[in-house]
């Protein structure tokens, strides 16, 4: 599984059969290709203006090529008093690995989306900040529960000293694009942080 930074939360994901792009930038430059498996964490349109494989932008459960797909329901950043579950947490799983995507969602996770989570090779945060998104040290508490391997920060805006210094993670390398293998990693290893360069 391969993973690259577009810019914003918008994220690639390349596995060997398909191709995924995850909250891509409605008001930009869209990276959206023909074929693409596209994923909205806090989005309520059903449709694409593509010739999208699959869209996907609410909870459940996906099949699609050599990928597994979990949408887990979520609050919206700072609107859980509206009792509206209508952001979502994605789990993708595909040769026996997996990265969970998390986008501008409240930072309390239930103990249900823990369970949902269940383990995770890699974590995609949003840490923008700026009172729309997560900032680093509601990111890090994420990050604590979850427990993953490798965290890769997005959103952040050049601001990446700041988190890191908050984050308190080793950086593992910075890359372009990076390569997520479960053979790589070892159970009770120290998490660590993997910075991608906005293609």
């Amino acid at each position: 599984m391969e993973i690259q930074a577009l810019g914003g939360n918008t994220v690639r994901i390349n596995t060997k059969k398909t191709s995924i792009l995850a909250n891509d930038s409605v008001t930009s430059k869209s990276f959206l290709k023909d074929g693409d498996i596209q994923l909205f964490s806090n989005r309520t349109e059903d449709k694409s203006d593509k010739k999208v494989r699959l869209f996907i932008a609410t909870a459940g459960e996906y099949e699609v090529a050599d990928a597994l797909i979990v949408g887990i329901p979520a609050f919206p950043y700072k609107e859980e008093s509206d009792h509206k579950l209508s952001s979502t947490i994605f789990k993708i799983v595909s040769d026996d690995t997996s990265v969970v995507i998390i986008g501008d969602i409240s930072p309390e996770l239930t103990d249900s989306q823990i369970e949902d989570i269940g383990h995770a090779d890699a974590v995609v945060i949003s840490v923008g900040g700026g009172g729309a998104t997560l900032d680093a040290s509601q990111a890090l508490k994420m990050i604590k529960k979850i427990d993953p391997f490798i965290v890769i920060p997005v959103n952040y805006e050049g601001a990446i000293d700041q988190i890191t210094k908050t984050l308190g993670l080793e950086t593992l390398e910075s890359t372009s694009k990076y390569k997520l293998k479960s053979a790589n990693f070892v159970e009770g290893q120290a998490t660590k942080l993997v910075l991608l360069e906005n293609s």
